[in-house]
Parts: C-alpha cells; sequence; structure tokens
C-alpha cells in the first residue's frame, strides 16, 4: 500500500467521522427566540403541562367573540378508554383529551428475550393527539368517547360554550390512524376558535451501548414550505446558547449559575406539512391532508435529576391558526398519524416524502444508493432469513461489483513498487533541484505507463457506498434482535462477558483488526519509514473507531477485509485461472 494509498484510507475515516458531525452540525437559519410569557412557563416536572398558544381574542365584542374561560381542570372526571387493535399494534384511545395514551407494536419485542411483551410507546404523561389552545378542550377536559366496534370507528365529542367538536378516529393501514377533526359554532353569534395545536406523544432515547460518534437518533424532522421549495429539517438535538433557543446545537449550554436547562422549547416559523418525533428505530409523523401547519413548536428535554448535557426526550406541536365561524357553521381537518417503525419501504408508501425521516441525506443520488443496498438487503434476507448472513452476502456482492476496479488498482500499486529503486535514484540526482525531479518522475511514470492517481481512484469510487452502507446499517429497525452465531443483537455491539470483564469483550473488531494486518502485509508498499509507520497505526485507529460500533456494521468491515486479503492472495497467485489450475 503506497503512501496515496494510505492517505485515502485515512480519509475515508475521516469523511465517516467527519459526515457523522455533519449530519449532526447542518447549518439551518437561527429562528428567532419566541415571546414567553410569564403564565406559561413550562413545569418540567410535568409533560403534560407543556406549553399550548393562548386563545386569541379578535374582538372584545361577546357577541362575535368565543367566550374566554380559564384552562383549569374540570372537575375530575372518570377517565374512559378504548383499545382499537389491528394485525400490527394495539392503540389505547382515552376520553381525556380525546388522546392517544399507549400504542403497543406488535411485532417488535421490548426485550431480547422469547417470550417478552410487545414493544410500548407510552404517552400517559403526556398524551399524543390532544388540541392545545383552545379552552376547555385540552387534555385535562374529559370528551365522551363511542367506539364502534363494527366499523372500528372510536368517536370523541365535547360542546363547550359555543363550540362543538367532534373527532373520529380509525386505523386505515398497518400504522396509521386516520384522523377526522370537525368544530361546530352552536351558538348564534360569530366566534373566532383561536390559534391551536396538535401535538406528538413524547419519544425517549433508546439506551444503547452502541457509538456512533456525531449521530443523534432522538430527534424531531418536518418537512416545510420555504419560499417555492419544499426542505426537509432534521432538528436533532435542541441547545441554548446565551439563552436564546437555537436549533441544531450538539449540546445543551450551561446558564450562568453552570446548570443546563431542564428543557427547550423553540419555533419553526415556516408553513409545515408534517412533524415528526423518532427515536433509533420508531417515530410518530403528524401529516395534515388539508392543510399546512404555520409553523411548529419543538420541544426537548433532559433528566432533570443529572445535570449533564443530554437529550432525553423530545416532542413536537404543529400550529394552526385561528378561524371565524358564522352561526351554525363547521369546517373539518384530516390529518393521518403514523406511529411505527423506521421500516423505510413502510414510510415510502405513506407519500409526502415522509421516508426521508430515514435520515439518508438530502442528496438524491445518495438517498438512491442507501434505498438501493436496503431493499438489497431485505431481499437477500426473504430468501435466507438471517441478516447476518444477508450482510455478509450483501458485501460479497458490493465486492464482486468493484473487483474490477480494485484489480486495477492493486496491479497499479505493484507497478509503482516496482519503479521504487528508480525514483530513489531520481531523488538522489535532482536532490536539490524539485522541478527537475518533479519532471523526471512524471516521464518515468509515462515511460511505464503508470498513474500515481491510478491507485487512488478505485478506492474514491468506493467511498460513498462504504458511507451509505454504513448509514443503513447504523439504525435499520430490521436488525434489532437480529442474531448471528455468537452474536445476539446485530444493532449492537457483542458486549461478551459484560459485568465480568471492565470492559465487555467484542470478538469481531478483534478479527477485523487481524485481518487487516494481515493484509498490510500482503498490500505492495514501497520502502518509506514514514509509510510503514502510518501502515503500523491505521488496524488500532480501526480497532478503536469500530469496537462499540453495532455488530452489523463490524461485521460487514470484517468481510470486506477479509474479501480484499483473498483478492490479493489470487492476484499473487497469477489470477483464479492459474490458481484454479494447480
Amino acid at each position: 500500500m503506497n503512501r496515496q494509498e494510505i492517505s485515502i484510507v485515512v480519509l475515508l475515516f475521516a469523511m465517516l467521522i467527519g459526515w457523522g458531525v455533519y449530519k449532526h452540525f447542518n447549518p439551518a437559519p437561527v429562528l428567532p427566540p419566541p415571546v414567553v410569557q410569564a403564565e406559561s412557563v413550562i413545569n418540567t416536572n410535568d409533560v403534560s403541562r407543556a406549553s399550548e398558544p393562548q386563545a386569541f381574542v379578535a374582538d372584545k365584542e361577546p357577541s362575535k367573540v368565543m367566550e374566554v374561560i380559564d384552562a383549569v381542570k374540570e372537575a375530575r372526571f372518570e377517565e374512559k378508554t378504548c383499545v382499537v387493535s389491528n394485525d400490527t399494534l394495539n392503540i389505547t384511545f382515552s376520553s381525556a383529551g380525546a388522546s392517544v395514551v399507549n400504542v403497543a407494536l406488535k411485532d417488535y419485542k421490548e426485550e431480547n428475550t422469547e417470550n417478552s411483551a410487545p414493544v410500548t410507546l407510552s404517552f400517559t404523561n403526556a398524551p399524543s393527539l390532544v388540541i392545545g389552545g383552545i379552552p376547555g378542550f385540552g387534555e385535562n377536559h374529559n370528551f365522551e368517547l363511542v367506539y364502534d366496534e363494527g366499523k372500528s370507528i372510536v368517536t370523541m365529542s365535547k360542546s363547550f360554550g359555543s363550540l362543538s367538536f367532534v373527532r373520529k378516529a380509525v386505523i386505515t393501514n398497518d400504522y396509521v390512524i386516520s384522523v377526522e377533526d370537525t368544530f361546530e359554532n352552536i351558538s348564534s353569534s360569530v366566534i373566532i376558535v383561536p390559534t391551536n395545536t396538535i401535538r406528538t406523544g413524547v419519544m425517549e432515547m433508546i439506551q444503547t451501548t452502541a457509538m456512533t460518534r456525531g449521530i443523534s437518533y432522538l430527534g424531531l424532522d418536518s418537512l416545510n414550505k420555504v419560499g417555492k421549495k419544499d426542505e426537509i429539517n432534521y432538528w436533532g438535538k435542541i441547545g441554548i446558547i446565551k439563552k436564546s433557543p437555537l436549533i441544531k446545537q450538539f449540546k445543551l449550554r450551561k446558564d450562568l449559575n453552570g446548570i443546563f436547562p431542564k428543557e427547550v422549547n423553540t419555533f419553526v416559523e415556516q408553513p409545515t406539512y408534517w412533524l415528526a418525533a423518532k427515536n433509533k428505530f420508531f417515530v410518530q409523523i403528524i401529516n395534515p391532508l388539508d392543510e399546512l401547519a404555520v409553523n411548529a413548536e419543538l420541544h426537548a428535554m433532559r433528566n432533570p435529576e443529572i445535570n449533564k448535557p443530554v437529550i432525553e426526550r423530545v416532542y413536537g406541536s404543529l400550529i394552526f391558526p385561528e378561524k371565524a365561524l358564522q352561526p351554525g357553521e363547521e369546517f373539518t381537518r384530516k390529518f393521518e398519524y403514523y406511529v411505527g417503525p423506521k421500516e423505510c419501504s413502510v414510510l415510502k408508501s405513506l407519500g409526502e416524502r415522509q421516508v426521508d425521516v430515514m435520515q439518508f441525506g438530502k442528496m438524491t443520488w445518495f438517498k438512491w444508493l442507501c434505498t438501493i443496498l436496503l431493499k438489497t438487503l431485505n431481499f437477500i434476507y426473504s430468501i435466507i432469513p438471517n441478516y447476518g448472513v444477508a450482510i455478509i452476502l450483501l458485501t460479497v456482492l458490493v465486492k464482486v461489483i468493484f473487483w474490477p476496479i480494485t484489480h486495477k488498482s492493486t496491479e497499479s500499486m505493484k507497478k509503482m513498487q516496482e519503479l521504487q529503486p528508480k525514483l530513489t535514484v531520481l531523488k538522489k540526482k535532482y536532490e536539490n533541484k524539485p522541478k527537475e525531479l518533479q519532471m523526471a518522475t512524471m516521464e518515468l511514470y509515462r515511460d511505464n505507463k503508470v498513474s500515481p492517481f491510478s491507485s487512488c481512484l478505485p478506492m474514491l469510487i468506493q467511498i460513498p457506498v462504504f458511507i451509505a452502507l454504513f448509514t443503513v446499517l447504523r439504525s435499520a429497525v430490521e436488525l434489532r434482535f437480529s442474531s448471528f452465531l455468537w452474536i445476539t443483537n446485530l444493532s449492537e455491539p457483542e458486549n461478551l462477558l459484560a459485568g465480568v470483564l471492565p470492559i465487555p469483550l467484542n470478538i469481531l473488531p478483534l478479527v477485523m483488526t487481524a485481518i487487516s494486518l494481515l493484509q498490510q502485509k500482503m498490500t505492495p508498499a514501497g520502502g518509506d519509514p514514514q509509510q510503514k509507520k502510518m501502515m503500523m497505526f491505521m488496524p488500532i485507529m480501526m480497532l478503536f473507531i469500530f469496537y462499540k460500533m453495532p455488530s452489523a456494521l463490524v461485521l460487514y468491515w470484517t468481510v470486506s477485509q477479509l474479501l480484499a486479503v483473498l483478492q490479493l492472495y489470487v492476484q499473487r497467485k497469477g489470477g483464479f485461472r492459474k490458481l484454479l489450475a494447480k
């Protein structure tokens, strides 16, 4: 491996790490801080009291406005719930706030045990789909709840003052709930339905031992209308700098007393098509069908018991404008609520770019590459139902496709190695004449039909594929609790003898490092001492980078390195034909 080749390998890892950090820090316009009224300060110990826009009164004349009533919890009521099921989920609706308080995903286990209960997304302390900003219709108010089992329709209704509200919800797809909200003026006067919100439930950080530096799995995404363009935004973690709410900050910042804020809120002041709250494997998406939200509100919270800049929970709200209703007039708002896995094929079927919550980047060609690789992986799995085997076969397929390119690269390195003695002579001859040395070197390359870049360019071509595979494998829900040989969970490090050894044992990174050393020994290289030091450092650097990565990623890179060693061996023996002839 010559110096240029090593530089490219180093560049590959630098790009990988830098790419992860870039995804987290991807610049976005700084939004102005919202005006916070003293009476609307959030009680961070009770997420259910999250800030809601106050009713906006357009006219002080009683005959033309809705009665303004304090948002005080109604007299204690008995909460009524019902569970609606299909093949993939159980969803619990509540009469408190006409909300969703619990979703159980039948196809996904909570724990990696045979008899584990399904994954349950609990919104008990902060129900989802709550209407905010309209007095008398919040989560502290009781709605009449009726479940029509024959049609599987849940109806939640309430009349308060001059306004009547009816919500109908039905499961229309595996993980999609179709919701229809109808507001009606039941008075004889014009009323104003104030600015109001619909919020997601709280998404919590999934505990993981895997380390993928620079990558944030817990986040809020939205599709916004920016000018004439529709733009996807990955808001990620939310932080504070100089007490002004900003988005896309890597860490929460301490205040003057050295305390990190318990909660951070900010507004997205752009028309919003949909809003998503997600963690590593699961996501909620609220997608209005008839109108865009005027903007959105983002919330992020840390554990108040630990003064560390770590976000543990996020949720978001879509904000809709006020509407004037004539006597007897009504308007209906329809939206879809997706709550389920971050599975590419399922999200793609939803349309409206909701598949972008997979976070495959913003470049069309790279999204396409990631999608093709994931589809290929799942296709292989459909034939051989083991994701470890599927990853190995996918790696082999990628290696076969690039075999001619890497073969050319290795041959070029061999020719460069053969020219090393002549290059040494030229360096001595033109020791103090850099221009003459450069011209003589280029002439030597030209005479021997060798390009110093021919060994580097093939690797540069493969870098996007490597990054795409990294992107696909880092948070694929398909790999969650998937086993392979001694590995019980491909989405996590092996963690053998955890609790017994000071550092859990991960075998694959050690095997990968050993194979890298063998590849290093077999690869043609010059006699530059500095180059040899760099080559010695590379496997150690790879070991540190990959040791706590998800096993799926380490398996891919280990098999890739093993195939590279096989290719070098075959080329040393003169190719497959000569090898088979023996």
